[in-house]
């Protein structure tokens, strides 16, 4: 869809789907000793990716050394007749 240009299609029957997206961040082979030590100094040891990237989210930091940030894509489906 992304690569066509398409976010949303609605079908005659009502059925919706939208495209939307989410970031992760995985630990890069070879630099784990950076994402730890990243991760220690804010707290977000484990590696807690989770923690990390959400303190990222708030920064305008980049991506440090250690992770790498990658897109997921997935499919949102509604029916006619779902509550948000």
């Amino acid at each position: 869809m992304k690569a066509q240009g398409v976010k949303f299609v609605k079908l005659d029957g009502g059925e919706t789907y939208s495209r939307a997206e989410r970031k992760t961040l995985t630990i890069v082979k070879g630099f784990e000793d950076k994402a730890i030590a990243w991760a220690q100094q804010h707290n977000a040891l484990k590696v807690d990716t989770t923690k990390a990237k959400e303190i990222l989210r708030h920064s305008f930091d980049p991506v440090p050394l250690g992770f790498k940030e990658t897109t997921t894509e997935y499919l949102i489906a509604k029916h006619m007749g779902d509550k948000e």
